[in-house]
């Protein structure tokens, strides 16, 4: 997704099979899987850690800058 030169959130989806599994589907069921063992958590819980994922992933890669959010460094990284 790295190949599109204008930052773009949709770009964010676009990824190689091998880092669509290692950098998308994994790690999102990992977190899940440690909710559930760890937490006893229910399915409410493994659709918010998704959600979640998806909308940090789509406000790194939008190229706004958003002085309240804690993960600005990795939107500004995104920038070339």
């Amino acid at each position: 997704h790295h190949t599109f030169k204008a930052p773009v959130a949709l770009a964010s989806a676009y990824a190689t099979n091998v880092e669509h599994v290692f950098g998308d589907l994994f790690p999102g069921m990992v977190g899940s899987a440690l909710l559930h063992i760890f937490a006893n958590s229910s399915v409410v819980n493994i659709w918010a850690w998704a959600a979640f994922g998806s909308v940090l992933t789509n406000i790194n890669h939008s190229g706004y800058y958003f002085p309240w959010f804690p993960f600005r460094e990795c939107t500004m990284m995104h920038d070339y």
